[in-house]
């Protein structure tokens, strides 16, 4: 069984996101999502280490055998977006202490991927990822579709890169 953990990094609220997928059938499905919160009390520095223990729980709870992650989007703020960016970091150093593939993601493509635009809104990505999955109305913080969309991104591209190599031998 392939389960991809899709992660949503921030300093406050991180976005998280568990699909597996059946290697004999092909089936898709969320194994689990759901976010971490930091106290928005404390510096930074306190902020990424409490993320870091939720994140490694999170890690070995689900076990996953790849990690999706979204990359920064730097707009006009960079003050978020470097916060972001250390944000990610504890990601990858979580993925890198696990020994496992970590394929990352800029926003546009995420969104492209899953929603069929890159200019989708987080409802628009929010629907769909509940549409991938079949999982029904039930409202869900925005933080975790979005993780969740990191990681059905992965796994569609994925198919995607295999499908081409198939019809190109």
């Amino acid at each position: 069984m392939q389960r991809i953990l899709g992660i949503d990094p921030g300093t406050r609220v991180t976005g998280f996101g568990a699909v597996s997928v059946d290697e004999a059938t092909g089936l898709v499905s969320l194994s689990q999502m759901g976010v971490l919160k930091a106290s928005t009390k404390g510096t930074l520095a306190q902020r990424l280490f409490t993320m870091s223990r939720l994140l490694d729980e999170v890690f070995d709870e689900i076990n996953p055998t790849e990690v999706a992650v979204e990359q920064p989007f730097v707009a006009r703020n960079v003050k978020a977006a470097f916060a972001i960016g250390e944000a990610r970091g504890i990601s990858l150093i979580a993925a890198a202490a696990r020994d496992l593939p970590v394929h990352e993601y800029p926003p546009a493509a995420i969104r492209e991927t899953v929603a069929g635009h890159g200019g989708a809104t987080k409802a628009d990505v929010a629907a769909m990822v509940a549409a991938h999955l079949q999982l029904g109305g039930e409202a869900r913080e925005l933080d975790a579709t979005d993780a969740t969309a990191v990681a059905l991104c992965h796994i569609f591209r994925s198919r995607s890169q295999l499908l081409t190599v198939i019809a190109k031998t």
